[in-house]
C-alpha cells in the first residue's frame, strides 16, 4: 500500500511507521510513503550506512485507488479480538471496560509512550482496571525510562 497526498506532510514519522505497520492489518504486504525531507533527515540521523531513495514510477498501474478525506476520519476504536473490529466513537455506547493497552510494536513509539504519561501524571487508573504498558522496542523502552515516564506509569498502576 501506498500512502500519498498532502496529508503526509503533517505526519511524524512515528506516524507514518504506525500506518505503515497497519497496512498489513488491512491485507497489504507492506506500506510505504514518498521520501520527503522529512524521511531523508531521519534516515540520516537514523543510518549508519548511504541510502538509496526509490520511488514510484510516474507512470505505475495500480490495483486500486482510494481517496480519504483526511477532514472527514472520526477517531476509530478497536474492540476484541481483532484490529479489524473496528467503531467509530460516536458508534461506541458507554461500556465497561477491564484492560487497557497502551503500546504495541505498532502503537508503542516514544511520541506514544509521551502522551500516555502525560495524560497519566497525577492520577490512578481505576481500581479493577488493568492497564498494560508496552513500548515497541527496548530502545523506546530505555528512553522511556530515562525519561522518568516509566516511573509516572507505575505511579499511575499501569504495569
Amino acid at each position: 500500500m501506498e500512502f500519498t497526498g498532502e496529508g503526509i506532510k503533517e505526519l511524524t514519522m512515528d506516524d507514518r511507521f504506525t500506518i505503515c505497520n497497519m497496512a498489513i492489518e488491512a491485507g497489504g504486504k507492506n506500506g510505504i510513503f514518498p521520501v520527503d525531507d522529512l524521511a531523508v533527515q531521519y534516515m540520516k540521523e537514523h543510518s549508519k550506512r548511504e541510502f538509496t531513495v526509490y520511488e514510484a514510477d510516474e507512470d505505475a498501474e495500480y490495483e486500486a485507488v482510494y481517496t480519504i478525506d483526511l477532514s472527514e476520519l472520526k477517531p476509530t476504536v478497536s474492540f476484541p479480538h481483532l484490529p479489524e473490529n473496528t467503531k467509530t466513537i460516536d458508534q461506541v455506547d458507554d461500556i465497561a471496560i477491564d484492560q487497557v493497552v497502551i503500546g504495541s510494536c505498532t502503537n508503542g513509539r516514544m511520541d506514544d509512550m509521551r502522551i500516555a504519561a502525560e495524560i497519566l501524571k497525577g492520577r490512578k487508573v481505576k481500581k479493577g482496571i488493568r492497564c498494560i504498558v508496552i513500548p515497541a522496542t527496548q530502545a523506546i523502552y530505555l528512553q522511556s525510562m530515562r525519561e522518568g515516564l516509566l516511573e509516572t506509569f507505575i505511579e499511575a498502576g499501569a504495569s
